[in-house]
């Protein structure tokens, strides 16, 4: 077996409730795209590819942080292209909470010196689609706009993203609590 064949696709992040997409599946079925994705999250860093040993350090280093408990809002939503398809989003609204959370995981993983993602546009995936036009675009973002829910964060994950025909989707490798 290859050292490619041994890595898992890990991602850092927090999932949403599952109590708050009643109206968005409802807004965007009307809309005629599919059912929302499957455990709606906030990705805070995507580590790609990492061998067993790379994850043990990962959860070794996020348990020593302590991060605070905090309340995070998500209102309207929007969208962006990626390759050869569109991803409709809820918006996370800017938080210092959340920078703050982001910033402490990342500076915790320095020592290990992961290549990873350092833009962040915080966001919750909800459709994936081949490309859709831009009208099209436009229209879920007037119909989502007014929607808006606020959610406690008092955790968040290290997930790996399994192949797609798996559920669940994400599963989680371990779980830090915030204080």
């Amino acid at each position: 077996m290859t050292d490619i064949a041994k890595r898992r696709r890990i991602f850092i992040g927090i999932m949403c409730p599952d109590d708050v997409w009643q109206p968005w599946q409802q807004r965007v079925a009307a809309l005629g795209y599919a059912p929302l994705l499957e455990q709606p999250h906030i990705t805070l860093a995507f580590l790609g590819g990492l061998t067993n040993d790379e994850l043990t350090q990962v959860i070794t280093v996020l348990n020593r942080i302590q991060p605070q408990t905090f309340v995070q809002n998500v209102a309207g939503g929007g969208y962006f292209s990626l390759k050869r398809q569109t991803i409709l989003w809820a918006k996370v609204a800017s938080s210092i909470h959340l920078s703050t959370l982001r910033e402490q995981i990342l500076t915790a993983l320095q020592p290990i010196n992961l290549q990873f993602e350092t833009k962040f546009v915080p966001h919750i995936s909800l459709v994936r689609a081949k490309s859709l036009p831009r009208v099209d675009c436009e229209k879920f973002v007037s119909q989502v706009n007014d929607l808006t829910f606020d959610f406690t964060v008092d955790g968040f994950g290290i997930y790996e993203s399994m192949p797609i025909n798996t559920h669940p989707r994400y599963q989680l490798v371990d779980k830090i609590s915030l204080k």
